[in-house]
């Protein structure tokens, strides 16, 4: 993975010294879903090709197979800087190199510079093992599934 570039007055060097070498995927984004970081294992879950910087663009101008499914992360990802509160997202989409069918839960939170100021999100995924809609009605799904909308509610 090539060197990450990124304004040192957004992210501090001890918070990509940890994420670095994370193992869950992680991502920064601005206010308007531009990357300000990627980790390894983000860049892994997404299949982005090694060596394409990430810095700057939409997740649409890395990867344009993917453009339309992250609209609706980007609208929560609004919702959490307009209400500066975190939300979960259970995900199903082909995810990494394989390309397979598979569910992930993303945590997405506020994220704020070293000053205080709100600069953008920062999500973390981590793969979703056991989930049935059974589950979650009896109340044992891992993360409360706060973002379905009526229309989503109805299809499940």
């Amino acid at each position: 993975m090539s060197q990450m570039h990124f304004n040192p007055k957004d992210i501090s060097n001890q918070i990509i010294y940890h994420l670095t070498p994370h193992p869950h995927p992680h991502h920064i984004r601005d206010k308007v879903s531009r990357y300000l970081y990627m980790n390894p294992a983000m860049a892994e879950l997404l299949n982005v090709p090694k060596g394409v910087p990430v810095e700057g663009k939409r997740l649409s101008e890395i990867k344009t197979d993917t453009s339309e499914f992250f609209e609706g992360i980007k609208k929560q990802e609004e919702r959490v800087i307009q209400k500066e509160t975190a939300v979960s997202l259970l995900i199903t989409a082909n995810f990494g190199k394989e390309n397979r069918l598979q569910p992930y839960i993303f945590d997405i939170h506020p994220f704020f510079d070293e000053t205080g100021q709100l600069v953008g999100t920062l999500a973390e995924a981590r793969q979703c093992q056991f989930f049935s809609l059974l589950d979650y009605i009896q109340g044992k799904s891992p993360k409360t599934l706060g973002s379905f909308d009526e229309r989503e509610i109805k299809v499940l």
